[in-house]
């Protein structure tokens, strides 16, 4: 069944879990987090975890949005000038913790170079499998995109998925760098949106 294009759902503090368990169906095999977490087992056990704090963070401090109250698929956006810093649940085990600190100093100074200070950050965008290709992440990501022009803003995201590259030039995104991330195995694209300066 294709997506109605109703408008997306903003979640609040009382979705956080029904929240990441989408995100952790739909990111299970990606691979930043196969790297981060290479068992199964503990991947499955930890990513919903994992995925709390970063639901909780984008509420606090962003806007996360649900393709419906089903969450088909959920979005975490961070606005200029977000705060940095998460509270990492203390089940993820401390090799989880330090993979994932390693990677994102690896990939935030690609970010650096490309992006205005004024710029959104598409931080998570999950659709669970079995609605993936059916429209649900134009609902998620075209009335920010088109708010994010209207304010003269920037967008960024990172995917690392080659597949996704076309996916996201589909709604104006360009590919700003692409690397291999050291010591990974990971291929990674930094894409952007720039409607700063009016046209």
């Amino acid at each position: 069944m294709k997506a109605d294009f109703s408008e997306p759902v903003r979640l609040n503090e009382s979705q956080i879990e029904p929240a990441a368990e989408t995100l952790a169906r739909a990111f299970n095999d990606y691979p930043v987090f196969t790297y981060v977490f290479p068992d199964a087992s503990e991947r499955e056990k930890e990513l919903p975890l994992l995925f709390q704090s970063f639901v909780h963070y984008g509420i606090v401090n962003g806007e996360v949005y649900g393709t419906s109250p089903d969450l088909e698929g959920v979005t975490v956006w961070l606005p200029p000038g977000y705060p940095g810093g998460y509270l990492t649940p203390p089940e993820v085990s401390k090799e989880a913790l330090d993979r994932m600190t390693y990677w994102g100093r690896q990939v935030y100074p690609v970010r650096r170079r490309h992006v205005p200070s004024d710029h959104w950050f598409l931080e998570l965008i999950g659709i669970v499998p079995e609605f993936q290709g059916k429209g649900y992440a134009g609902v998620l990501l075209l009335p920010m995109l088109a708010r994010i022009k209207e304010e003269h803003l920037s967008c960024y995201l990172d995917t690392e998925l080659e597949k996704n590259v076309t996916l996201y030039q589909h709604f104006g995104f360009r590919v700003a760098e692409d690397m291999d991330v050291p010591g990974t195995g990971v291929h990674t694209w930094g894409m952007l949106i720039n409607t700063s300066s009016p046209e």
